[in-house]
Order: C-alpha cells, then sequence, then structure tokens
C-alpha cells in the first residue's frame, strides 16, 4: 500500500476524535492544516446565503486500522444557510466508526458518534463566516471580507471533476478549491508531521443541498461531555 494513502488514512483515523483543532470544517479545509480560523470579537447575527455542496473522498483501496481491513469515507457538506458538515466513516472493519463534525449557522458545534448513538457540543463559534471561503475573492478571503489564513497566494488554476479550481499555496500545502462550487476543496497535498506526504483527492461531488439526515441529530442521542468521548 502506498506510503501516502497510509498517512492519509492515519490522519484521518486521528479525526475520529473530531477536536476543533484536528478537523477544520469550511470549503477549504484540510487535516493538514489545524491551525484555528481568527476569533470573531463579535457574534454574526445576521443571514448567509452560500453555494451548498457535498463531496466525498473515497479511497481507491482498502487500508488496516487497529490491525483490521478498513476502507474509509471521507465527506464534507456545506448547506446553502452556511452550515457545515465533516463525517469519517471506516465501518468494514470489527469495531465501526461513524463520526460527524457539524457547524451550525447559529455558531454551535457538535460532534456525533453515529454507531453509539452520541452526540457531544463542543461550544459555539460567534462567527462562522471566519470558516467559509468567498468565491469572489478566488477563495483568498472568509466571508467577512478579512483573509481566511496568512499568507496564502493563487499559483495557478486547473479544472478537476469538470469544475476551475484555483491553486492556492499555504504553509506548505497546496489547495485546489472551486470557486464556482462554493470554494469546495477538490485536492489538497500537503506534509504529514511525520515528514510523509499526504494527498486526498475528491472523487465525487454533488452539487445543491445536502442530504437532511448529514445535518440530522437523532432525538435518542445521548448526550455525553467532551472529555469522555
Amino acid at each position: 500500500m502506498p506510503v501516502q494513502r497510509v498517512l492519509t488514512i492515519a490522519i484521518w483515523g486521528s479525526a475520529v476524535a473530531l477536536t476543533l483543532n484536528a478537523i477544520r470544517l469550511t470549503a477549504g479545509l484540510s487535516a493538514a492544516r489545524s491551525e484555528p480560523p481568527p476569533t470573531a470579537t463579535t457574534a454574526f447575527t445576521g443571514r448567509l446565503s452560500v453555494t451548498p455542496y457535498t463531496i466525498f473522498i473515497d479511497p481507491p483501496s482498502s487500508g488496516t486500522i487497529g490491525g483490521s481491513p478498513a476502507h474509509v469515507t471521507l465527506m464534507t457538506a456545506v448547506r446553502s444557510d452556511g452550515s457545515q458538515a465533516r463525517r469519517y466513516d471506516a465501518l468494514h472493519i470489527k469495531s465501526p466508526v461513524s463520526s460527524r463534525l457539524l457547524v451550525f449557522t447559529s455558531g454551535e458545534v457538535v460532534t456525533t458518534d453515529d454507531v453509539r448513538g452520541e452526540k457531544t457540543v463542543l461550544g459555539r463559534e460567534a462567527d462562522i463566516r471566519l470558516r467559509l471561503r468567498d468565491p469572489r475573492s478566488d477563495c483568498l478571503n472568509n466571508l467577512a471580507g478579512t483573509p481566511f489564513a496568512a499568507g496564502e497566494a493563487i499559483k495557478g488554476k486547473e479544472l478537476i471533476l469538470g469544475y476551475e479550481a484555483v491553486r492556492i499555496r499555504s504553509s506548505g500545502t497546496q489547495l485546489w478549491l472551486a470557486p464556482a462550487l462554493g470554494c469546495a476543496q477538490l485536492k489538497l497535498i500537503g506534509t504529514h508531521p511525520s515528514g510523509g506526504l499526504i494527498e486526498q483527492v475528491t472523487t465525487r461531488v454533488i452539487p445543491g443541498e445536502p442530504a437532511t439526515e448529514v445535518f440530522d441529530i437523532p432525538a435518542r442521542y445521548k448526550e455525553v461531555p467532551r472529555r469522555s468521548r
């Protein structure tokens, strides 16, 4: 199994913990870049209207998690109201994993364990515009009108899955983001902290509003404190 694929599965395996510093849920977010977005000084109370979409990363072959064969599926979804979801599934193993990180337009941040039927409220974002890129800026700015991340620069454009993607270089990571798709991330090349190469390529794009169940938290889910996850 190629080293980069092992590293991709390994880093996304760590995403099961679903901490905000490990997973940045934005239209152009990556697990390789774990710095938090700028902190809002005032709460945003307006309404957003963004381009909705769902994208998937399906590794082409199985890896191993805990010594067991696993097929990992990664999903990112954004609703037109700005709510964002990221789901990690590794179901074909002895102990299946299906977890989500949800950031609602209200700012509430929730993680779910969809195998155990549990949820954890992590807190509230004051301004979710800081976590969404602005297509009008070729994805360099957030929806609050400030740079999404310091030092980012456009290095070119490519056609990926039928969408024009701007190639942005930031802190040793290259991101390919599609402005026409709300700055959805179509490709990423970066470096794992261990020194290995990470490459993530989106394999499926579904334009339009995500499926309702992506953001649904069943009433039967037990709320558990963050420290027990």
